[in-house]
């Protein structure tokens, strides 16, 4: 019965000691959706395209009508959001139908990443079509410009019942920063 006791008090201290040694795992680096983003912009052989990078967006809509009496155009913001996404435009290499995809940087679960917008350059490269995709499913189609080497803006014009309303985007380029020299020689 001692011998028992003995072997079993063994056996415990050493499952034991195993667990607490065994409790140190390797710790693998961890990389966040950003650093891959700037690594991606960084990557060796082919340079990014003067659109591609992370951005902070920022939106203003705005609704206007015809006063009924005077004939007067009045205007007046509805919504103003400063800085109120982060994106990510890279160029698409997987389809034929567009030529970049901005992908929101603003997701919580940390394998996915949705693509919230596709953006297809114009023929003659002064501008872009870019369609907006809400979660609802409603679309959006906006014309983009690249107004200064870190600044891209958009606007979207509907009229309901007797107003115009105009949505317009201003992407303000975060990383990578483009000299104003370079980007004035691209274009």
């Amino acid at each position: 019965m001692r011998h028992t006791l003995v072997f079993l008090a063994l056996i415990i201290s050493t499952s034991v000691l195993a667990q607490r040694t065994g409790s140190k795992r390797f710790q693998h680096e961890q990389v966040s959706f950003e650093d891959m983003i700037h690594r991606y912009l960084h990557r060796d052989g082919t340079a990014a395209q003067p659109v591609e990078g992370i951005y902070s967006v920022s939106c203003i809509i705005t609704k206007s009508k015809r006063h009924w009496l005077t004939g007067k155009q009045i205007s007046r913001t509805v919504e103003q959001k400063d800085n109120y996404a982060r994106v990510a435009i890279i160029k698409e290499t997987m389809d034929n139908k567009r030529d970049f995809m901005e992908v929101s940087m603003s997701n919580r679960d940390a394998s996915k990443y949705p693509v919230v917008g596709e953006l297809s350059e114009f023929a003659d490269g002064a501008g872009f079509k870019y369609i907006h995709r809400e979660p609802d499913g409603s679309i959006f189609t906006f014309s983009m410009l690249m107004t200064h080497a870190d600044l891209l803006e958009g606007q979207f014009v509907v009229t309901k019942r007797k107003q115009l309303i105009t949505t317009r985007l201003s992407y303000f380029k975060l990383f990578p920063k483009v000299e104003t020299d370079s980007f004035v020689r691209q274009r």
